[in-house]
């Protein structure tokens, strides 16, 4: 150990300036004796912020078994703060640091195995299953219950013979258990799953929390075979655990091939789906509901629009195909904002110009002519609150709804004198793709102000429509 080295250790451990520690921890990122490594792992529990992130990045970058030995015994530390900085650090030194941390998994300090088997369980399938297994039997529930989840997090399937006797020996570890199986992803435990399902269904008072768990699997594991008894038992099913159920048979449908059964009283959950944080969720309540295609069903997709790419997909075709589609998303526009107020207003013109070659060949009824003028005052409205994406968007459908009124309505957006609004009007007009976007641009080409005219001049030779001689 050089003088440095030890210098750095003393003043990390001793020094009252926060910012020599900082420093000091800093520096003994690059050395790997044992002295330095325990030196930052008790810098965990130091009062700064600044030191502890630095000791936690010097130990990473040290890495390998010695540094997660260094860490392991702050795992079980009194302070909060210190024991997620040590759990955290074993997990992103991962494969390594298992052999410093087995010793823990047979300490007599219960509260120890417990969070070692966490640490191993978020460190996941790198870790060998077997060391984990002879905990299923542990004195301690709590420890129990965190090799159960251990064990699914790894995807053991070696487990699944060892989690299935927990689940009947241990009826507080039930709801655990059903969610490591599915976790496995093992066609193997698609009969207990479904077995247990069928009886938690029928049994009056059971515990939500296992039915739960027993549905989510289901949704993991289960063939078409599992589709008849989650929607024939779904009015059984407590209303918090109804949308789980609905994607468990979502899932099983797509993956099975099988057409998603008519389950009475489901759409208002389904609909509520739409709105949840969790995009799978989202997902099968989008593609539930598209099948439905009821006036409710389209209006809540239209209100979910433009919320994720990945949803979109599935609710653009079935907007755009619906007869209420247009009307819908119009509907829907006066609350959008942001993201959403630009996606709904170019699906609005991917639905007008379906509606509008209709007017054109005269195959439409009045109804849809009236439905296109209500769109254009729709669009034009949410110019004022639009930001600059959404502000294309609307010009570009503004011109595909009604060519002669978009003249009329940028006309009066542009009665104000304000210069820097006609120059964001022309940017605004040169990203669209319609015809006469170039035609309306040439206008400003003789504007009263300088800064006007030699933007709609360079916008116009970018596309081609001015010829650098002119």
């Amino acid at each position: 150990m050089t003088d440095e080295t030890r210098r750095n250790i003393t003043v990390l451990i001793t020094d009252e300036d926060s910012d020599e520690r900082r420093h000091a921890a800093e520096n003994l990122a690059s050395e790997s004796g044992l002295a330095p490594i325990a030196a930052l792992a008790a810098a965990l529990q130091d009062p700064c912020k600044g030191v502890r992130d630095t000791a936690c990045r010097s130990l990473l970058s040290i890495g390998g078994p010695d540094a997660a030995r260094g860490v392991v015994e702050y795992v079980c530390s009194p302070e909060i703060v210190t024991r997620n900085l040590a759990t955290d650090l074993l997990v992103r030194i991962g494969e390594p640091g298992i052999p410093a941390l087995l010793p823990y998994l047979s300490d007599v300090n219960q509260d120890v195995r417990k969070s070692v088997v966490d640490v191993l369980g978020l460190i996941g399938e790198s870790v060998p299953p077997g060391i984990i297994l002879g905990l299923l039997h542990d004195p301690d529930p709590n420890v129990v219950v965190s090799a159960v989840e251990a064990l699914g997090n790894m995807r053991a399937s070696e487990a699944i013979a060892g989690l299935e006797e927990v689940f009947h020996a241990c009826p507080y570890a039930r709801p655990a258990v059903a969610e490591a199986l599915g976790k496995t992803g093992d066609p193997r435990s698609r009969e207990f799953v479904m077995t247990e399902l069928r009886r938690s269904l029928g049994a009056s008072g059971d515990d939500p929390l296992t039915l739960l768990g027993l549905i989510e699997a289901a949704g993991a594991l289960g063939d078409s075979g599992a589709l008849a008894p989650l929607s024939e038992g779904f009015r059984g099913i407590p209303p918090a655990i109804q949308p789980a159920a609905l994607h468990a048979i979502a899932r099983i449908a797509r993956r099975s091939g099988a057409q998603l059964p008519q389950i009475t009283d489901a759409e208002k959950s389904l609909m509520l789906m739409l709105n949840r944080e969790e995009i799978p969720f989202r997902l099968s309540a989008a593609a539930w509901l598209a099948e439905i295609g009821s006036p409710a069903a389209v209006s809540a997709m239209a209100d979910a629009y433009g919320g994720a790419p990945e949803v979109d997909a599935l609710l653009g075709p079935a907007l755009l195909e619906s007869p209420g589609g247009l009307g819908a998303i119009v509907g829907s526009l006066d609350s959008a904002r942001g993201s959403a107020l630009r996606a709904r207003v170019a699906l609005i013109s991917q639905c007008a110009l379906s509606r509008i070659g209709l007017i054109m060949r005269g195959g439409a009824s009045g109804e849809d002519e009236d439905l296109v003028g209500w769109a254009f005052d729709a669009v034009a409205r949410a110019w004022k609150g639009a930001d600059q994406d959404a502000r294309s968007a609307i010009v570009d459908a503004v011109f595909r709804l009604d060519g002669d009124r978009a003249v009329q309505f940028l006309d009066a957006v542009l009665e104000q004198p304000d210069p820097w609004l006609r120059m964001h009007v022309i940017e605004v007009i040169a990203a669209i793709a319609d015809s006469r976007a170039p035609v309306y641009m040439a206008r400003f080409l003789n504007d009263e102000d300088d800064m006007v005219r030699e933007l709609a001049e360079n916008l116009l030779r970018a596309k081609g429509f001015v010829s650098d001689e002119a």
